[in-house]
């Protein structure tokens, strides 16, 4: 029977994916500097940039202060790049597993969501990487007290393990922003859910989203205000842009 086939074709897809895991393991512990300077170097350029003034300071450098931690740390940058990588992995697996048993019009529209879901990932992780990130980076760091004018300095001595739940966090929390409004258009293009249904219920989306900061953002309170911010104004700008196009 057919259905035993598609059974057999869509666990084959998984050991695909676990297949993936394991390279990805494997390119973590033998090229682990590069990647993690890689991680690092938005906040090594904004460190630089801000020691300028520095006279005893020649290289910018983070510290750990637990024996375990560098296990910890391998562990962390492994499940960042999985994250990174295995999204558009998984999704070309489950685009090739139900490409074949579709229509030929379902097949357009397969191929058009996919497509864009790539572009938007590419896109999503250009655009977090370099704009994003430094930017709060920036905004943060810029409170930093180095200048030798100052009656005493406030120097930032960032704990690496620290930084990367940091980056994980914005990384994730970012992604969620910037893929809101494309998410939104795609279920009112299927008639999930419509305008009217987002404005009458903000408030539910709204505490979703409270909920989903909790989840993904460390315990600071003006890194909460800072990404509840970005959620509620790419969530009412994607309203906007839904009224847009349906002219209401």
């Amino acid at each position: 029977m057919y259905i035993f086939k598609y059974i057999k074709d869509f666990i084959m897809y998984f050991y695909y994916i676990f297949v993936i895991l394991l390279f990805i393991g494997l390119i973590n512990f033998i090229y682990f500097e590069e990647i993690l300077y890689i991680l690092l170097k938005p906040l090594i350029n904004i460190l630089k940039k801000n020691n300028i003034n520095y006279i005893d300071i020649e290289k910018t450098y983070l510290i750990f202060t637990n024996l375990t931690e560098v296990l910890i740390i391998y562990i962390k940058v492994y499940i960042i790049i999985t994250f990174i990588i295995i999204i558009p992995c998984s999704i070309f697996q489950f685009y090739s597993f139900f490409n074949n048993g579709l229509y030929f019009y379902e097949t357009k529209k397969l191929n058009y969501i996919f497509f864009l879901l790539l572009i938007l990932f590419l896109t999503n992780n250009f655009i977090t990487y370099f704009l994003f990130i430094p930017l709060t980076y920036s905004f943060f760091l810029s409170f930093e007290q180095v200048a030798i004018n100052n009656l005493f300095n406030i120097y930032f001595e960032g704990k690496i393990n620290d930084y990367l739940i940091l980056f994980c966090n914005f990384f994730i929390n970012f992604s969620l922003c910037l893929f809101l409004p494309f998410f939104i258009y795609f279920l009112n293009y299927f008639n999930i859910i419509t305008v009217t249904f987002l404005i009458k219920n903000r408030k539910i989306f709204y505490f979703l989203f409270l909920i989903l900061i909790l989840i993904f953002s460390p315990p600071d309170f003006f890194i909460f205000i800072f990404l509840i911010f970005f959620y509620l104004f790419f969530y009412e700008f994607s309203i906007y842009l839904l009224c847009i196009i349906k002219h209401c």
